[in-house]
């Protein structure tokens, strides 16, 4: 039997060019696909190579820190400065750096106000606090761990040296950016802002020294009490601060009686409606009379006889 030949048909030519326009998009897809798989794995092994970087670092300054303070006596606080100040450039770019400008920051600042020291060693330590907390303020001030830190300190050491309107401007814009909403240090800055213009307003009397104090506190005052909120904690230096710049009112004048607060009128007593005849007024109860106490007993004329003395039987010794 022979074998008849078909003519092909246009069935498949027809579902090619139906397939045609998504093919691109597949194509396309998987290369997407796959590089997204290979940059996935790229980073990944990129941040555990430097999250195993990072942690070698840190162990190798913990080791070299421990090395130079390892023989430094406990309350020697001179004496750990001075070592940590000789680590300082071997740790250059730790990521322990802004731990150890903390650290070396306190210490001298602690220095400073340690009156058993001389004044000039006190203003060297000083002059050293300011050094290393403005420099960390401008290095790491944007970060939210350490930027807090480096901004109080700085402005405490420009207070200690009785630069307020330096520390002013230190302080001004840092609570623009840590305000109370961010961070628990915008409430500390705000109530320090009114502590340095109390200071300037004692010196010059200036009012718009006393206008920023009333701005600041008003901002904790403010808040709304809650047993959680940190604001709890400043509320009472605001309102110590507020009260010493609040204008008070006309002076007394001695000889003068003193003002009395008017007090509120009695309220008229309702009148009853025509044809409601009025309630009759209450009758006093009177009091009990008083009950008269009963007389005493007279005293005898016969006195009494005091009882016989009885005489005591002594058991004679066998």
């Amino acid at each position: 039997m022979a074998v008849t030949e078909t003519e092909p048909t246009e069935a498949t030519p027809a579902a090619e060019s139906r397939l045609s326009p998504y093919t691109s998009f597949i194509a396309w897809g998987v290369l997407i696909l796959a590089v997204g798989l290979v940059g996935t794995i790229a980073a990944l092994f990129v941040i555990h190579r430097q999250k195993d970087g990072y942690t070698k670092a840190l162990r190798a300054t913990s080791d070299l820190i421990y090395e130079s303070i390892k023989d430094v006596k406990p309350g020697d606080d001179a004496a750990l400065a001075f070592a940590l100040e000789n680590t300082w450039s071997k740790v250059q770019n730790s990521p322990a750096l802004p731990v150890l400008a903390l650290t070396l920051g306190q210490l001298h600042y602690k220095l400073s106000i340690d009156m058993d020291r001389t004044e000039l060693d006190r203003k060297e330590s000083l002059s050293r606090a300011q050094k290393i907390y403005e420099t960390g303020n401008k290095t790491w001030g944007k970060l939210p761990v350490w930027g807090p830190l480096f901004t109080d300190g700085a402005a405490s050491c420009a207070e200690q040296a009785g630069e307020l309107d330096k520390a002013i401007e230190i302080l001004e814009p840092a609570v623009k950016a840590w305000d109370k909403a961010k961070s628990d240090f915008g409430y500390k800055f705000y109530v320090d802002l009114a502590r340095l213009y109390w200071k300037k307003f004692q010196d010059k009397g200036n009012e718009a020294d006393r206008a920023k104090i009333i701005e600041y506190t008003d901002i904790i005052l403010a808040e709304e009490k809650n047993a959680n909120s940190p604001s709890n904690y400043f509320r009472p230096q605001a309102q110590f601060l507020k009260a010493l710049v609040e204008k008070s009112g006309p002076a007394w004048t001695p000889g003068t009686p003193l003002p009395v607060k008017p007090v509120a009128p009695a309220p008229t007593p309702a009148v009853p409606p025509v044809g409601v005849p009025a309630p009759a007024p209450l009758v006093p109860v009177p009091a009990p009379a008083p009950v008269a106490p009963a007389p005493a007993p007279a005293p005898s004329a016969t006195p009494t006889p005091a009882p016989a003395a009885t005489p005591s039987k002594t058991e004679a010794p066998k």
